[in-house]
């Protein structure tokens, strides 16, 4: 007769509690959501500053091994310690720099872009409207809506050019004071997240430590062991990730200076800058360059915004079809068809960040999955053969 053990009575009970606690929160599934955005909400400074500390840690980490690596070497024990705190304020100087020099060269020529493109607007939308009419007409439909359609572009225009009037956008943004309070707060959070990020950066071995006896402390061991195993395969395939990310980026950048230069197309600078910012996107953020490049061309040539649209949507399917599958994929241990396919179920899941996110975190899964076939091909093959007389013959298996 089967009897009631005192750990059978324990083990009932977590599973009980287990599936009462599964089905309370897909009950209460809308509130358990607006509960985690709350938190998410509250905690936003602190998780952006973890992920700026993540990214800037490549940079760092790069000061440190190569450029700083003489220091490491000393036998002076004060030099040793100054490495930290000069390859972290290398690398802000650095993160900081890029982004300076990013907004100085691209703000005024996008000012004067959209400032040009509001005066030649009106030109471009009478050809199109032209255009349209003749088009009605030859198929004998009515156009008279159509050539009673007008814009007030000296209004756009006014409207524009007070966007960029400095004692026009102070007037705006003096008399909205909500909209005030809104980018102070987040510029504030961002302040903080960097600040939060800083400090990381210089005791993350020490945060490290503290966190993994905390672990050890509240976990099995064997169950913290292949926690830890599963953060260092995370943290090595994020950084390459990262790191050939950034390489990336440089190369179709300079590619597309280079194709800029050769077909003399206006604003070469500026366009490639953007053009490789906007490609640390997986596979679709060169679009985004790309669609600013045409209109920045548009203002000069509309001919040759449109020859640009076809030059950089083949140098995109060259790059994306060459190099990045064999760079990226390289890096963090996928195929080429699986970066391609990550990518795109990424992006239809949840957009940008999701689609660049998606090609390391299918990596990681890549990579746990060999991990577990390796081990259970192991296995079998240690598992002992049993003889073929005890296993059975052909004439005595059962008859179907």
């Amino acid at each position: 007769m089967w009897r009631l053990r005192k750990g059978d009575l324990k083990n009932i009970f977590l599973v009980v509690s287990f599936i009462a606690l599964i089905v309370s929160a897909v009950i209460n599934l809308e509130s358990l959501w607006k509960f985690l955005g709350q938190i998410l909400s509250v905690a936003s400074p602190v998780i952006t500053g973890l992920a700026i500390a993540y990214i800037l840690n490549v940079l760092m980490r790069g000061f440190e091994n190569y450029v700083l690596k003489f220091m490491k070497k000393s036998k002076r024990k004060f030099v040793r310690g100054m490495l930290r705190p000069l390859a972290l304020i290398l690398t802000i100087v650095v993160f900081l720099g890029i982004i300076t020099v990013l907004i100085a060269v691209v703000w005024p020529d996008v000012e004067e872009t959209v400032i040009s493109l509001s005066g030649k607007l009106p030109a471009y939308f009478n050809d199109l409207k032209e255009w349209g009419i003749k088009t009605l007409e030859n198929f004998n439909f009515d156009s008279a809506w159509l050539e009673e359609f007008t814009i007030d572009w000296k209004a756009i225009t006014t409207a524009v050019q007070s966007i960029f009037d400095s004692d026009s956008t102070s007037a705006i943004i003096g008399g909205a004071s909500s909209f005030v309070g809104s980018v102070a707060g987040s510029v504030l959070n961002l302040v903080f997240s960097f600040v939060i990020a800083i400090y990381f950066l210089a005791q993350k071995e020490r945060i490290g430590a503290f966190s993994v006896r905390v672990f050890r402390s509240f976990l099995p061991d064997k169950i913290s062991e292949k926690f830890f195993h599963v953060t260092d395969i995370c943290h090595s395939i994020f950084s390459n990730f990262i790191r050939v990310q950034c390489i990336e980026a440089v190369i179709f950048g300079v590619l597309c200076y280079i194709g800029m230069l050769i077909f003399r197309f206006p604003y070469a600078g500026i366009i490639s800058i953007v053009v490789g910012c906007t490609a640390l996107v997986p596979i679709i953020g060169a679009l985004i360059g790309e669609i600013f490049g045409a209109v920045l061309i548009l203002t000069v040539n509309p001919w040759q915004a449109l020859l640009f649209l076809v030059f950089v949507l083949v140098l995109q399917q060259l790059e994306g079809s060459l190099i990045y599958p064999k760079v990226v994929g390289t890096s963090v241990g996928l195929p080429g068809i699986l970066v391609f396919s990550a990518v795109i179920i990424g992006g239809n899941i949840g957009g940008i960040i999701y689609s660049l996110l998606s090609v390391p975190i299918c990596a990681v899964l890549y990579t746990l999955l060999k991990e577990k076939m390796a081990a259970r091909a192991s296995e079998k093959e240690a598992a002992p053969q049993m003889p073929l007389e005890e296993t059975g013959t052909p004439d005595s298996a059962p008859k179907v």
